[in-house]
């Protein structure tokens, strides 16, 4: 039965990404927004549901590895797995002005969490509510501020109402299939033999980033890879400025000391550190060239591969 739920888990997010990126493209088209700005934006918060109930929910029952190993872990997860793939498989071509709010974001939220977790190594209320309103900011902004001159497109022929509704419907559907998959996953794993720390960072993460991985590759498999990548980084912000946040109101809490690398917390030296560097990995070839390349995608795919091996055999 376990298996079954499994596969049903996996089968809800298959169909349900599907859904979700025509009903973003076609609200993008409808306002004369970019894809980019769409996948940072929308289809990120659809996507990071999963992260948000899963992170709240550990939270609120004090399991705070969990919390804060599904946060970061996604964001290992969203650049090294998913984009990782993504990249893999074509060149995306970005104008830097593009992302240039995205990355001026990120950078403010990673640095001031960054910092908590070194001098403090406890996340409480306020830092919580500074990171939303860093959060708040950013998705006002974004909104606002990013209208996509498109005169020759008529829009008449979209239902804005029907769109929305199929967007909140198989965001719910997305939810409820990484729900499945992560209940069910970590029971498999447990069955492994595999710890509750490994889990959170390893097999949570990578369960509630399957919907960015879904509507990432439909994205790109429908002709909308500067979708797939606005996706990962408005998930990857949203992962440090919003779950993060939720649930450090919910209930505050330590950073984890499960691991210990030269005598420091892994935490501050591997995990963290790590997902900062697979965003610039990311980010420099836009800033630069005003594109991506292929080997970008081998060399995210490469450290999350080292990352997984140092989770489990460290």
């Amino acid at each position: 039965m376990i298996y079954v739920l499994f596969l049903l888990g996996l089968v809800f997010i298959v169909k349900a990404g599907d859904f979700f990126v025509d009903s973003s493209i076609n609200i993008a088209k409808y306002f004369h927004v970019s894809d980019l700005v769409i996948g940072a934006t929308i289809v990120s918060i659809g996507t990071t549901l999963p992260e948000t109930i899963v992170s709240a929910t550990s939270a609120f029952l004090g399991y705070s590895n969990m919390a804060y190993g599904n946060a970061i872990g996604s964001i290992i997860c969203n650049s090294g797995l998913i984009l990782g793939l993504t990249l893999s498989f074509s060149t995306v071509f970005i104008k830097r002005e593009n992302i240039k709010n995205i990355v001026i974001f990120y950078l403010i939220a990673f640095f001031y969490y960054f910092m908590i977790a070194i001098f403090e190594k406890r996340f409480e209320q306020k830092d919580g509510m500074i990171l939303l309103f860093i959060y708040v900011i950013y998705m006002s902004y974004m909104i606002y501020s990013k209208k996509e001159e498109n005169k020759n497109f008529e829009n008449k022929d979209i239902s804005i109402s029907k769109n929305i509704l199929v967007l909140i419907i198989s965001a719910l559907f997305l939810g409820l299939g990484s729900r499945l998959l992560v209940d069910n996953g970590t029971i498999i794993a447990r069955n492994l033999g595999i710890s509750e720390a490994v889990i959170g960072i390893t097999v949570i993460a990578l369960g509630t980033s399957l919907p960015e991985l879904i509507t990432s590759l439909t994205a790109l498999k429908k002709g909308h890879p500067s979708m797939s990548v606005g996706n990962i980084m408005g998930a990857n912000l949203l992962n440090l400025i919003f779950v993060s946040a939720v649930a450090i109101l919910i209930r505050p809490f330590d950073v984890p000391k499960d691991k210990v690398l030269m005598g420091i917390n892994s935490s501050i030296i591997v995990d963290i550190p790590l997902s900062f560097l697979m965003m610039i990995i990311i980010i420099l070839p836009i800033i630069i060239k005003n594109r991506t390349y292929k080997f970008q995608g081998i060399i995210l795919l490469l450290l999350y591969v080292l990352f997984c091996v140092f989770q489990y055999f460290y």
